[in-house]
């Protein structure tokens, strides 16, 4: 089971403020803070990924607004495991390229719908970002070898970006079926100074890691789930 919570709190003003929270040592992380545009106080709240079929985490909640009650529902986390690049950040110096790895899967999607995604490329210098819409048309087919290609056969880590790091890096997951993963980060004397557990479905992943520590070195990764176990080597520089 997911030992992850969330924690909704408002604060009377009839803004909605929801945290994260790993009950396994007490820290929490700010998700976001919603106002409900037609007015009204919340009464009831509730977070699932059941109400949209493709996966979505989402906010609901009844309003109190006299006459006027209603259930209001925002997109937390969207679904967008058909989508991966890597990297999926970074930096180009003047002249110089780097080249990206963009995986597109149609594994679980609705093949009456057209998937929309957006490369935005943004200069350090000022300027109008590039925008290049991607678009995936599903067809059906009874080519069952064709779909088992964007299936992961192998649970394990991947694609670590920076590596070196300052503060923060980010990695991609493969599972080759939906599971909860468990992550944690130690460093050379085996002490853990991260750790995240969370549910994700079958595919590739893409997770960030944002940390404030003191020491430079080597950190080791660790990813564990009922699939297995991954461990990869990052190094923190100062």
């Amino acid at each position: 089971m997911d030992s992850t919570l969330y924690i909704f709190n408002s604060p009377g003003d009839n803004r909605q403020v929801v945290h994260k929270m790993n009950p396994d040592n007490g820290d929490t992380t700010f998700v976001m803070e919603l106002t409900p545009e037609g007015g009204g106080s919340p009464v009831g709240t509730f977070i699932t990924d059941k109400y949209d079929p493709y996966g979505s985490w989402v906010f609901m909640d009844i309003a109190n607004a006299g006459r006027e009650d209603r259930i209001d529902i925002w997109q937390l986390k969207p679904n967008i495991d058909w989508f991966v690049i890597e990297p999926s950040e970074g930096s180009i110096d003047p002249g110089g390229n780097q080249a990206l790895t963009l995986t597109l899967s149609t594994v679980g999607l609705d093949s009456t719908l057209d998937w929309e995604g957006e490369l935005i490329f943004s200069q350090a210098v000022g300027g109008d970002d590039t925008n290049v819409p991607i678009t995936i048309n599903i067809s059906s087919s009874n080519d069952v070898v064709d779909k088992e290609l964007h299936i992961p056969t192998e649970f394990g880590i991947s694609a670590i970006y920076p590596n070196p790091f300052n503060s923060h890096f980010s990695f991609s997951i493969r599972l080759p079926q939906a599971d909860i993963v468990r992550f944690h980060l130690y460093d050379i004397t085996g002490r853990e100074v991260w750790s995240l557990s969370e549910r994700f479905g079958v595919g590739v992943h893409r997770q960030s890691v944002d940390l404030n520590l003191n020491s430079a070195g080597v950190y080791f990764l660790q990813a564990e789930s009922s699939y297995g176990m991954d461990v990869q080597r990052v190094v923190m520089l100062k």
